[in-house]
């Protein structure tokens, strides 16, 4: 949120052919990664690369939260044809989620869990 972009997650153990097209068919400008992984800009492709390792770490005012309707992240599967489909899920969703989650699980133990990491992005 902090970027002000919505987040589509990309495995760096996937092949390269469907890291292509995920990032292809997510229409991305940039790909951001963590500096732990090796990052390499996929073939057809003309993404600007950034290692969010390496930014420096200075104080700076967060953009405004968006709207519930803007998009948070898409998220890629391959379904029954093998090829990444796109799923977009917008601020109001993933903010859904994480409020049932906080309601049904409880807050710590919700924050430990995996998806929870969504908890402190949406505070």
């Amino acid at each position: 949120m902090a970027l002000g972009a919505a987040y589509v997650p990309v495995d760096p153990a996937n092949p390269a052919a469907r890291t292509q097209s995920i990032l292809l068919g997510a229409d991305a400008a940039v790909l951001a990664y963590d500096g732990r992984s090796s990052a390499s800009r996929p073939a057809g492709t003309r993404l600007a690369q950034i290692d969010v390792g390496a930014l420096p770490r200075v104080g700076r005012k967060l953009p405004a939260l968006p709207s519930s309707q803007e998009l948070a992240y898409l998220i890629f599967t391959s379904g029954t044809t093998g090829v990444p489909k796109g799923v977009a899920i917008e601020h109001g969703s993933l903010a859904n989620y994480v409020a049932w989650g906080a309601a049904t699980v409880g807050g710590a133990a919700w924050e430990a869990r995996s998806s929870g990491a969504w908890a402190s992005t949406c505070r």
